[in-house]
């Protein structure tokens, strides 16, 4: 049972951070966008 929560959490904690690099970068963009 703990492999498994330590397994979830290895693959759940780049997901994270991946989605925060993705919305980062939408951020940037939207940002750099509106710029006149």
């Amino acid at each position: 049972m703990e492999r498994q929560s330590t397994d979830f959490n290895a693959q759940a904690t780049p997901t994270v951070g991946v989605w925060k690099f993705i919305l980062g970068f939408f951020i940037y963009l939207y940002k750099t966008a509106i710029r006149p």
